[in-house]
């Protein structure tokens, strides 16, 4: 199956004659999957969904990156779950729909979404449902829209963090002066929070790249 070298905004497909149907709602950073099954289906040993997740670079085809999208609700007595997070094949989502905020506009992805038939521990797949997507750019026709992420990104923050205050993490590392930062982009009200007008001054003696979206005062 030919992989998408160009953004649609919605990507649909179905399987098992019609038994399956998913779509996809594409956007620059994030992919909103959502999936369903024929009303008469058997759901006696269904226990959920995996969704693998293939990047691809969309100029020469080659696979750069395959992996399974995970969550964090899992089966009793399921221990080993590498981390925080526990992979799809192995803890299938309960539900009919799942986001994803990690894509990457210069590459085109591949959702698999198998239902998941069995029992914890012993796991099969029933079929796939196969969706093809590439993200948009930021900027087009010279027109660029920005959203806000904090809410996705609030949970990662509190993971890595523990909750602490940016300001109270040492060597700035939540801030645009840690030592992994290469890149900042700002959307900011007139009125700018004590962390970006401490740590802006460093991350640009650091050669930080910064591009600042400010509301205009009229």
């Amino acid at each position: 199956m030919a992989i998408s070298k160009k953004h649609r905004s919605v990507v649909r497909a179905s399987a098992g004659n019609g038994t399956y149907s998913a779509a996809a709602l594409v956007g620059v950073n994030s992919v909103i999957l959502g999936w369903s099954m024929d009303e008469n289906a058997d759901r006696s040993d269904l226990l959920g969904f995996a969704v693998r997740r293939t990047d691809y670079d969309p100029d020469t085809g080659e696979t750069l990156r395959l992996d399974w999208l995970s969550g964090q609700k899992r089966f009793a007595g399921l221990q080993d779950d590498a981390g925080f997070d526990v992979r799809s094949d192995q803890a299938p989502f309960q539900r009919f729909r799942w986001g994803d905020y990690t894509v990457n506009p210069k590459r085109s992805y591949r959702y698999e979404i198998f239902p998941m038939r069995g029992k914890p521990g012993d796991l099969e797949r029933d079929g796939k449902i196969t969706l093809n997507v590439r993200p948009t750019e930021n900027v087009a026709d010279g027109i660029g829209v920005y959203f806000n992420r904090g809410v996705t990104a609030a949970p990662a923050y509190m993971r890595r963090f523990r909750g602490l205050h940016p300001e109270e993490i040492a060597g700035g590392e939540a801030c645009a002066s840690g030592p992994g930062w290469r890149s900042l982009r700002l959307a900011l009200a007139p009125q700018w929070p004590t962390g970006a007008r401490t740590n802006l001054p460093a991350a640009l003696h650091r050669r930080v790249t910064i591009t600042v979206v400010h509301e205009r005062q009229t």
